[in-house]
């Protein structure tokens, strides 16, 4: 298995039998962030239409990998009902016996049908910056709620990544206690760091 961050909220995933990208953005379209390298995967998800989330173009097919079986969950990206921004869909993805979830721009306290969808997954990618989203004590109390193996924050602000408005990646961690952070020295997450503590922070690779 091999979780790999982009900067933001993009992720690629990788097992024996799978592959997928979460919510590639375009180029330019986040402060700080360099314009994605080529990804290849055998499926795109995009958890809304906003250019920062939404950059299938920047995947091209990759056929050998193609057993996962995929749910997704329609929710809001604002705290009402979705008139200032619109939708979200939460993506979970099962393959090769890992459960993994990406919350894309969830933005308000899910109900306890999403709650329960949720729970049992291995790797739960997190929005935590607040703003657009969910914020830093919301997010914390969704993972106590579901428990995941590990989760993985993202759409945060750290020095010059990230939009301004958001919150710093540190204002999420302040709620856990250090022995449950782990900061990775690369931009990817394996199956020996799902051992390691609950909140894993890949590095941004400039």
């Amino acid at each position: 298995m091999k979780l790999t961050w982009y900067g933001h909220s993009c992720f690629k995933y990788e097992s024996e039998n799978c592959s997928a990208v979460f919510d590639p953005f375009r180029p330019g379209s986040v402060s700080g962030y360099k314009d994605l390298p080529e990804l290849s995967a055998s499926a795109v998800f995009c958890s809304h239409t906003h250019g920062d989330h939404f950059f299938p173009e920047a995947v091209s097919p990759d056929y050998r990998f193609s057993d996962m079986k995929v749910k997704r969950i329609p929710c809001f990206h604002d705290d009402c009902s979705g008139k200032k921004r619109g939708l979200n869909l939460i993506t979970v993805v099962e393959c090769d016996n890992m459960k993994i979830a990406h919350l894309g721009d969830l933005g308000h306290v899910p109900d306890e049908d999403i709650l329960s969808a949720l729970r049992g997954t291995d790797i739960l990618m997190i929005p935590v910056g607040g703003f657009y989203t969910i914020g830093p004590e919301t997010a914390y109390d969704m993972v106590r709620k579901i428990s995941p193996k590990v989760c993985v924050p993202m759409h945060y602000r750290q020095g010059k990544l990230g939009y301004d408005v958001i919150s710093e990646l540190q204002d999420f961690l302040k709620f856990f206690a250090k022995n449950e952070v782990v900061f990775l020295s690369t931009n990817t997450v394996t199956d020996q760091d799902l051992e390691k503590g609950l909140v894993l922070i890949p590095k941004y690779m400039e």
